[in-house]
């Protein structure tokens, strides 16, 4: 089982994705989440996910569909939901990501 959580400190809202690998052609996702707009796309559902699909093709993406009911682009779930279900698929040992944006110009 592979667990990713996101913080965001704007908003201050958790996100928690845990990935259970079913069998080598899917894995189930769990979203649990305080953000609304997630919360309106999938929560507490578990999601049917083809690893290979999923990571490797643009075209009928359940993650893609999902990020895009979201109200912007820039929302960290997508890559946040890939490396989880790259993790849980056996493809990339867990690794800790942090992506720090702050301005330079003093606003």
């Amino acid at each position: 089982m592979t667990h990713v959580d996101i913080i965001t400190t704007q908003h201050n809202f958790k996100t928690t994705l845990e990935f259970t690998k079913l069998n080598e052609e899917a894995i189930s996702m769990r979203i649990d989440t305080e953000c609304p707009h997630l919360l309106n796309a999938a929560q507490g559902q578990s999601i049917a996910l083809d690893p290979m699909n999923e990571l490797f093709r643009s075209t009928d993406s359940v993650l893609s569909r999902l990020a895009d009911q979201l109200p912007h682009r820039a929302c960290p779930f997508l890559f946040a939901a890939l490396k989880g279900l790259e993790i849980e698929a056996g493809l990339q040992r867990p690794v800790q990501v942090q992506i720090d944006i702050r301005r330079q110009d003093g606003e």
